[in-house]
Formats: structure tokens, C-alpha cells, sequence
């Protein structure tokens, strides 16, 4: 439908009528009638048609904003000037759509507010904002003039170039879903003579390098109000580290290999599958459970030394583990890594150390 709108109408007048479709009222607390001085910004209240009021102009915004909620097509042409009226059946007769699409936008759970009111001409223009449920905010105009003595919407000034400024959609933040990270090794040596050449010329992992990784634990963080996400809902093709290093699969038993290995009870892990961290793991006294399981998962070191900034001996750096979850969602999780110039005091990944991880049987 907006192709098509686009396509054959001026891009002012598309504006308008997005304007005029998503600017609906809902949920609201205040009186249904404007009277009195009034106090920005105004949250709006859906009234009963019996109820319409144009007796000045946020009344008769009241008016249109419920004649759109209820999608009654005649109460909303009574909210427009005559001239308006012939608009909208003028335009969208040629455009061959229904009049009844313009209410196609208008959502429940959207939040109307008046933000100001400004003169203009011979009219008036009631700035507004609508929070929608999935939250964006809206910003546009909303154009009335007198006609018989009454307030109705207008589109008289829809060429103006001075409505532009008033019209926006602000997005709303990523929403982003914290995760615990733990890295295992947590220093990382960067004497070793094949990191520094690698660095130097931005070759590929050959040999060694190659075989050096580390191992991520990442688990779900719960919410204020307790809530947690599944690592198993996590898009494991998306995750990165400092988002531009992919996972590299784990080696198993008969030559099959796996992205990551989601641990959500004792049968998940098998002692001596993966032949790594287990010591350490134990030691670490990391818990699992079906309903908060961990997700284990390897990347390659060299591949994350070359996403650092710099790379000094003795200092300190976050490490940042990203990606998407099923639902739409981000996630996220920071830890914290040193950079040595001897041997890391951990055990590097491989030990042959076949210690089970720690599994909570009470969850």
C-alpha cells in the first residue's frame, strides 16, 4: 500500500495521511473534554461519537482520534473541512483504494499525547506524539481551522514547507539482553613468536595457531523480575566476539563436530567428550540447569588478539560476546582478559582433566 501511495501522490500529502492514520488515541486518564487552561503534554481520552466536541481544537482532536479508533469512516469525515473531505475521496479514488485503509495503521496499545499548540495562519496546529506499542515515537502536526464556526482538521496547509520540521519517528533502542560471559583462558600470552608474526602480516591461522583457543561460558542473566532467556534460544550462527569473530565448532567423538554444547543437565555433557576445561570448570564452581542452562562455545586466540585495540603485555581488556536470540531480541555479555608476556598461569585449553561439570539437580 505505501509503495503504491508513494508512487502517485506528493510525498507532503503521504506524510499527512500517515500522520492522520497513526496519531489514534487509547489509553488515557484524563477528562474527555478539554476545558480550562490546558497543561503539555496532554494525554488523550477515546470518547463515544455522542460525545464529539469542535468547540476548540483539541476537543475536535478528540474527536478525529476516536473516529479513527473506531474505524467509523462517517465520523471522521465530520471531523475534516469540506475541502478536506474532497481530498482524501479525490486522492484515494485515484489511487483506486478503499477509504476504509486509512484506518489500516491505527494499533491498539498506541499513547497519544498533545505536546503544543501553536497559531498558524488562519488555523491551528496541535503538535503531537504518539508512543505506538512497539516503541517508536511519532511526531507530527496536526492541522485545524474553523468551519461554521466549528474546529475540523485540515489538509489546507499540507504543502507548507514549514510542517516538515515537525514531523519525525523516533526509533526505539535496540533492546538489548545481558549475559554472563566467562573466558577460559583468561590471560592470554602474546610472546609467542607466531602471534607477533601473524599480527604483523595479517596471515591466516597456520599449524599452532590455529589449534590455540579459548573457551566462552555464557549463561542468561535473570531480569528484575526473575525472567531468563534460554541460551538454547540464541542464534549460535550470529554470535561474535567484539563482532567480528565467529565461533570455531568443537571436535566430538566420531569425527562429528558442533558449533556450540548447550549443558542443561548431567546427559548433556559426557566426562571426556571434549577433553578441555574440566578441571578449570570445577573449579570455577559454574551451575547449570534446564532452566538456566550454559552454552559453551570456542574461539580462535589469535583471531580474537587481532579484535583488540592494541595489544600491550600487562593491560587489562573487555572482551564482548554478541549476537541475536530466536525472538528478535540482541544479546550481550562482557568479560575481562589479560594480556601476559610469559606463560598464562592457567591451563590452556586440552587438559586431559575429565572432572564433570558441575550440573544443579535441583533446578
Amino acid at each position: 500500500m505505501m509503495q503504491t501511495m508513494i508512487g502517485k501522490i506528493n510525498f507532503r500529502i503521504y506524510l499527512y495521511v500517515i500522520h492522520i492514520c497513526l496519531f489514534s488515541l487509547l489509553f488515557a486518564i484524563l477528562p474527555c473534554k478539554v476545558s480550562g487552561e490546558i497543561q503539555y503534554p496532554y494525554k488523550i481520552l477515546n470518547i463515544e461519537k455522542s460525545k464529539a466536541d469542535y468547540l476548540t481544537p483539541e476537543n475536535a482532536f478528540i474527536s478525529l482520534c476516536s473516529a479513527q479508533q473506531k474505524q467509523d469512516l462517517a465520523w471522521f469525515f465530520e471531523t475534516l473541512t469540506s475541502d478536506s473531505v474532497a481530498f482524501y475521496k479525490d486522492m484515494f479514488a485515484q489511487i483506486n483504494m478503499d477509504l476504509l485503509r486509512i484506518f489500516d495503521t491505527v494499533e491498539d496499545g498506541d499513547i497519544t499525547f498533545i505536546v503544543d499548540k501553536k497559531d498558524y495562519k488562519d488555523g491551528v496546529l496541535l503538535i503531537v506524539e504518539t508512543q505506538t506499542e512497539g516503541g517508536q515515537l511519532l511526531k507530527g502536526p496536526t492541522m485545524l481551522d474553523k468551519e461554521n464556526g466549528l474546529w475540523k482538521s485540515t489538509v489546507q496547509y499540507r504543502d507548507d514547507s514549514e510542517m516538515e520540521q515537525y514531523f519525525d519517528v523516533v526509533e526505539p533502542p535496540e533492546q538489548i539482553s545481558p549475559f554472563s560471559v566467562m573466558l577460559y583462558p583468561n590471560q592470554w600470552e602474546i610472546e609467542l613468536g607466531m602471534v607477533k608474526d601473524r599480527i604483523a602480516s595479517g596471515k591466516g591461522s597456520t599449524g599452532q595457531a590455529e589449534k590455540e583457543t579459548i573457551v566462552c561460558v555464557l549463561q542468561s542473566i535473570a531480569d528484575s523480575n526473575g525472567g531468563l532467556i534460554s541460551v538454547a534460544e540464541i542464534m549460535s550462527d550470529t554470535i561474535r566476539l567484539n563482532e567480528q569473530v565467529a565461533i570455531v565448532p568443537w571436535p566430538s567423538k566420531g569425527g562429528k563436530q558442533k558449533e556450540v554444547v548447550v549443558l542443561a543437565g548431567p546427559d548433556d555433557y559426557l566426562a571426556g567428550e571434549f577433553n578441555s576445561l574440566n578441571s578449570w570448570w570445577k573449579k570455577a564452581g559454574i551451575t547449570y540447569s534446564k532452566t538456566n542452562p550454559v552454552m559453551l562455545m570456542k574461539f580462535n586466540k589469535h583471531e580474537t588478539m587481532l579484535s583488540l585495540p592494541d595489544r600491550q603485555a600487562g593491560k587489562e581488556y573487555e572482551i564482548k560476546i554478541s549476537g541475536n536470540i530466536k525472538d528478535g531480541r540482541k544479546f550481550e555479555g562482557v568479560s575481562k582478559i589479560m594480556l601476559t608476556t610469559g606463560k598464562p598461569k592457567k591451563k590452556s585449553v586440552g587438559t586431559k582433566d575429565d572432572a564433570h561439570p558441575s550440573h544443579d539437580a535441583n533446578s
